[in-house]
């Protein structure tokens, strides 16, 4: 299609201007009388294609750096002004010579107009390149006049920007300064300034965090443990500060009054959870209540600090150190999530500990860790490993709760109930030398990965119905001082009861052995085995080749059905 429209562009030329009819041979003469004009014109012309290559060069190397065209491009510099006057000219004085000929060439009676016109077109030409020169230079002048104004405003902003920053930096300073005052008003007023430099200056917000942590990790002495208390006043449940025994004393806190700084704690941390908990933005009025913007990926470090009704729930942080801290009031982690390590080391809590549907993305460190009352983990995630080791429980709840990489509950000690009922174990799971003095409750609970119970006391009643362990478990040493229950119970690998006694009843009524199983049961005071409490009635046993079982005395398994399954029966009686 763009052949045939260049055929019929220069077909219509050809015809309309009858190049057949033109007289060339006068032409030519006065080609060969004016050469020198000629090579001016070429040279013009070659000297306008470098003008349009080097402009359309520069715009391509301006486009490829990802730079603004703010650099003078080269047509608007000096060297590319008179490249292009001299082209305009050039081509004006090629084409005088031409036009000159033609009327040389023509009738007396033409010759004359005709002349005329060609040295208006010449004067024309000349008074063109002169406008050029003028356009070019005035596109010049005006970038460097924008590129004046651009210098000017970017050193306003600047200058403004150093102010900001010595602004923000002077309110900073000032605020850090009256926490220290013994004046509440004045602590809180400073509290409240630094949550306005936070929300106005995001950089900003990780200091202020850091701040915010500091201040609660001061020393304090509660309200119940300060001098004249009101006769209502209940013992201090925080007990006395581990970081400074002499907390009681009346100067403990340099004069400021307990019940006061209890207020200024609660202040500071309703502005640090509240900015850390996403989607709760309020408006700017509500500010002085705790709300405001969220702020994004904070690491807390509240080591060793004493919080009071602390309620994080449905926050969001990338890491978080509590390791021996201390909360007194219900602690509130529902729905929270933390996108690195959580480490609770050694805290303790005094009341209701709240970690429903929370997720941990990172590892979880409980490791030491004292729950006086209720502790509760439904739903929750842990997909990094989960330290419990050596950690005090009074009732615990783990409802539901995915632990998708290890988790150690070794020598971990339960007071009250345990229930882990529908909880899932992906990875390595260990309760070793673990001690359950309420009810323990796994029904329905899956464990993926090797499990161990070795050396485990349950001092009460222990659930194990409908429970499925996929890997190989022991519990080897292990000690059931109630009744245990593992009714519909799934063994799919090796399973061990090495030295495990069962003081009272345990009932594997339609559990499946699908590995070996090995019971060899511990004794009693008087070195007899603890069998007759073992009922394995009902128990059905995977029969193949093979096999390497040991029950306990007095069991046997019958031949396998039809599909492959054994049953196991009390051997007869010799």
């Amino acid at each position: 299609m763009g052949a045939l429209t260049a055929v019929l562009i220069v077909g219509g030329a050809v015809v309309e201007f009858q190049p057949w009819s033109w007289p060339w041979e006068a032409m030519w003469a006065g080609v060969r009388s004016h050469v020198g004009l000629l090579a001016l014109g070429a040279g013009a012309g070659l000297g306008s294609a470098r003008a349009i290559a080097r402009f359309r060069a520069h715009r391509h190397s301006a486009r490829g750096s990802g730079e603004s065209e703010r650099h003078t491009p080269w047509v608007v510099s000096y060297p590319g002004i008179a490249t292009m006057v001299a082209t305009v000219t050039g081509l004006g004085i090629v084409a005088l010579v031409v036009m000159l000929q033609v009327a040389a060439t023509a009738v007396e009676s033409e010759r004359p107009r005709l002349q005329v016109d060609a040295i208006k077109y010449g004067l024309g030409v000349f008074a063109g390149a002169g406008a050029v020169a003028a356009l070019l230079l005035g596109i010049r002048r005006q970038q460097h006049l924008e590129r004046a104004q651009e210098h000017v405003e970017r050193a306003q902003r600047h200058t403004e920007a150093d102010a900001s920053e010595r602004r923000v930096t002077d309110i900073y300073t000032k605020a850090v300064e009256q926490l220290g005052s013994a004046d509440a008003a004045v602590r809180l007023g400073s509290l409240y300034a630094l949550q306005r430099v936070a929300e106005d200056n995001p950089k900003q917000q990780q200091p202020i965090a850091d701040v915010l942590c500091a201040y609660l990790r001061m020393p304090f002495t509660p309200p119940s443990a300060a001098p004249d208390p009101p006769s209502s006043a209940a013992p201090d449940p925080l007990g006395p500060d581990p970081v400074r025994p002499d907390s009681g004393r009346p100067d403990a806190d340099a004069g400021r009054d307990p019940y006061q700084e209890l207020q200024v704690r609660l202040t500071a941390q309703k502005i640090l959870t509240e900015h850390i908990r996403p989607g709760r933005e309020v408006e700017r009025g509500n500010r002085a209540a705790g709300g405001g913007a969220f702020w994004p990926e904070m690491d807390l470090d509240l080591t060793g600090a004493r919080l009071v009704d602390w309620d994080m729930a449905g926050a969001r942080v990338r890491s978080a150190v509590f390791r021996n801290a201390t909360w007194a009031g219900a602690a509130r982690f529902d729905d929270a999530v933390f996108d690195d390590v959580a480490t609770f080391s050694g805290a303790t809590f005094h009341d209701d500990a709240l970690f429903r549907a929370a997720v941990f993305r990172r590892n979880a460190l409980f490791g030491n860790t004292t729950f006086k009352a209720d502790c509760r983990f439904e739903n929750a995630s842990f997909r990094g490993a989960a330290a419990f080791g050596s950690t005090r429980f009074n009732v615990a709840r783990f409802i539901a709760t995915t632990f998708a990489a290890g988790s150690r509950f070794s020598g971990a000690s339960f007071a009250g109930g345990a229930r882990f009922e529908a909880a899932v174990f992906d990875h390595l799971t260990r309760f070793d030398d673990a001690t359950f003095s309420g009810t323990a409750r796994f029904s329905d609970a899956t464990f993926r990965a090797i499990t161990v119970f070795k050396g485990v006391q349950f001092r009460r009643t222990a659930l194990f119905r409908g429970v499925t362990f996929l890997e190989n478990v022991t519990f080897s040493g292990a000690h059931f001082f109630d009744s245990a229950g593992f009714s519909a119970t799934r063994f799919e690998k090796k399973t061990l009861f090495d030295g495990t006694t069962f003081a009272r009843n345990a009932r594997f009524h339609s559990v499946i052995f699908a590995g070996d199983a090995t019971f060899i049961l511990g004794q009693s005071a008087e070195g007899t085995h603890i069998s007759r409490a073992c009922a394995l009635d009902g128990a059905l046993v995977i029969t193949r080749d093979k096999r390497d079982d040991r029950w306990p005395p007095g069991w046997a398994v019958a031949a396998g059905d039809a599909d492959g399954l054994g049953r196991l029966q009390r051997a007869p009686v010799l």
